[in-house]
């Protein structure tokens, strides 16, 4: 990212997010894979540093969180919006405390998951990565998003990936998961073994 135009940042970028390599390149650069990750990867890398305008940047970032949706990395996606004024505003940083916070982003990732997907279409297409990051801690809206459709989920257990499987159960603990989907995942787990 220190060398391109904004052109060549953005085509890399949407070509890894298609290919779902997106929180590689974020792990690459010592950012975590998550969505705010993403976030502060842009603005140090991109605005912070003068590489270009938050405008510009933005736009990347949300072409990158669209490529990232398709190649299966949900919780990248929906972190630009468009403002009242047809500006890209970012949904995790705040421009006024100079903070970050994905409570809003992750509310938006549920909604759009749970109205774009069958509890079969979530279970085949989710990553480890929703759930982990890179430092194996599970995240937030991996809390939140099987909190809020354990119950959905239960039946298609057995179609998730192994990986999602086991980073669901080795946290399992942390988790407040329907009585039925708990069942499931421990006959899941076991199978893997």
């Amino acid at each position: 990212m220190n060398s391109g135009s904004a052109a060549e940042i953005s085509v890399i970028m949407n070509i890894m997010g298609d290919d779902g390599n997106l929180p590689d390149l974020q792990a690459s650069m010592g950012y975590d894979t998550n969505s705010q990750g993403l976030t502060k990867m842009i603005r140090e890398q991109l605005i912070n540093n003068g590489k270009m305008s938050e405008q510009k940047a933005l736009a990347i970032e949300n072409g990158a969180g669209k490529s990232a949706m398709r190649g299966g990395d949900h919780h990248l996606g929906k972190t630009v919006s468009i403002g009242l004024d047809g500006k890209f505003e970012s949904v995790i940083y705040n421009k006024q405390s100079k903070g970050y916070n994905s409570d809003k982003h992750d509310d938006v990732v549920i909604s759009h998951l749970q109205h774009t997907m069958s509890p079969q279409e979530m279970a085949l297409k989710l990553k480890s990565s929703m759930f982990m990051d890179n430092n194996k801690a599970f995240t937030k809206l991996g809390k939140k998003f099987l909190k809020n459709n354990s119950a959905a989920l239960k039946g298609h257990i057995g179609k998730m990936k192994v990986d999602v499987v086991n980073a669901i159960g080795d946290n399992m603990s942390q988790l407040d998961l329907d009585s039925g989907f708990k069942d499931e995942l421990a006959k899941a787990l076991k199978n893997n073994k």
